[in-house]
């Protein structure tokens, strides 16, 4: 005899169902026109009094007040695909919002303050998803050549020298062929179905098998949102378990071979057999919105590993870490151009031109007098005189152009160091807003609105 409640196999001459505590026929008779329906959140539909479900659950649930037989759909979907594919163990989703919460906010502290304002936490989904967990013994042959040092000793002469020869020691490797095999017993997650398969080797790929919980034990919500098997056991095990044993049997070997002089290490095929336990993986993701668009975080059930997509980042962002990449630039063009400064030399003071147009005026002066004095003699300096002025001039506007190019490169680096506190000055900034979102967090101060408003999480 069973219940009609939760399915449960009564006792004999029992009045009442020990896990529903539904009443059998011969406790009491069944209340008049009871209706079926589907219950969410495990409440009934009917009158919202809290339903006590038994454990996998496949039959109605009867409500306590109103005695109406209630369906929980989630839970029977996923009790029957369990039973259906041979799903005996895997992780449920028992992480407390605290839990959750805590998750979010280790992955959105790092994102400004600015940012954090804006941001608000809309939904938390809730998915189960298949998986395959391999207990596999790898096995695989390798070759290698591996050298052994030989000394050869020698007496070197010298013709030409009445000494007697000199005693010498050389080296020599001779590499010889080898062949070894390794094998390794891992434990290997891969997912069972195409579309949540990212999800699952980010959050368990590296899961401890000795936390799965066994079937009777998982918990299955009524919102809970499953997958079925939809990737084969082979395609699985050739895409996402074989590649990691064979990296594995690869390292072992070099390991096994490493105190010793080796070369050219070549991996055979591997072998592996194999032995496959279907599990049920548990994933939350927790829906947030920032200036109109949606981001996730996915967490695993027991709420101890999570990852994100992307972070949400303001223009002002975006522009200051840039300006990390321009304030490295600026600082290798300021090394490169202090390199070339100190090959320069140093300019002749510049003469203005009053002071150019007082040297030539007293030379022509000088010039008229000797003409005076010894007028042929003039003559024959006057091309001299006329080329002395000439470079003179020439000279003195060499050095103004140059002078110009260095007060221009001047203002230039001055510029750019202008700009460079600008650039430190928003660094500074991002800085002070990541301080400021850390200590909100600290004093529990709630910066993320939606849904975990009233969740009180413990740093």
């Amino acid at each position: 005899m069973f219940c009609s409640g939760c399915g449960v196999k009564l006792q004999e001459g029992a009045a009442c169902c020990s896990s529903c505590g539904t009443e059998t026929s011969r406790g009491a008779a069944a209340p008049p026109q009871s209706q079926t329906i589907m219950a969410r959140n495990f409440r009934c539909n009917g009158c919202g009094t809290p339903l006590k479900i038994p454990n996998n659950s496949r039959a109605p649930v009867r409500c306590p007040s109103c005695k109406t037989n209630c369906i929980i759909e989630g839970i029977i979907r996923n009790a029957e695909i369990a039973t259906k594919e041979n799903i005996n163990s895997g992780v449920h989703l028992f992480a407390t919002p605290a839990k959750i919460y805590h998750e979010l906010l280790s992955i959105l502290i790092k994102a400004p303050y600015v940012v954090l304002q804006k941001i608000e936490v809309v939904r938390e989904e809730r998915y189960c998803v298949p998986a395959y967990c391999f207990y596999c013994n790898g096995t695989a042959s390798f070759t290698y050549e591996k050298g052994v040092e030989r000394t050869e000793a020698y007496t070197e002469f010298d013709v030409n020298a009445k000494t007697r020869g000199v005693s010498r020691r050389i080296t020599h490797t001779d590499w010889y062929p080898g062949s070894s095999s390794v094998s390794v017993s891992p434990i290997v997650f891969a997912p069972g179905n195409r579309e949540m398969a990212s999800q699952i080797m980010k959050l368990y790929s590296s899961f401890d098998p000795k936390n799965l919980i066994s079937i009777e034990n998982m918990q299955f919500t009524a919102d809970v949102v499953t997958y079925k098997y939809d990737l084969p056991q082979p395609a699985a095990f050739t895409e996402y378990v074989l590649p990691d044993i064979d990296k594995i049997l690869e390292e072992k070997a070099k390991k096994s071979v490493s105190t010793q002089m080796i070369r050219n290490v070549s991996m055979g095929g591997s072998k592996v057999q194999k032995d496959v336990v279907r599990v049920f993986f548990g994933l939350y993701r927790v829906v947030y919105t920032y200036d109109g668009e949606e981001y996730s975080v996915w967490i695993s059930g027991d709420g101890k590993r999570s990852f994100h997509e992307v972070l949400p980042e303001d223009q002002g962002r975006k522009n200051a870490i840039a300006n990390l990449d321009n304030l490295d630039n600026l600082d290798k063009k300021e090394k490169d151009m202090g390199e070339l400064e100190k090959d320069v030399v140093p300019l002749p003071p510049a003469k203005d031109d009053y002071f150019i147009s007082a040297i030539v005026g007293f030379l022509s002066l000088l010039w008229l007098v000797w003409i005076l004095v010894d007028i042929r003699t003039g003559f024959v300096v006057f091309p001299f005189f006329l080329l002395f002025v000439y470079l003179l001039i020439d000279n003195n506007k060499k050095v103004n152009k140059e002078r110009k190019e260095r007060e221009e490169h001047k203002e230039r680096e001055e510029r750019k160091e202008r700009e460079r506190e600008e650039i430190k000055k928003r660094i500074r900034a991002i800085e002070h807003d990541f301080l400021i979102a850390e200590q909100q967090f600290i004093e529990k101060k709630r910066i993320l609105h939606g849904i975990y408003e009233n969740v009180n999480v413990e740093w």
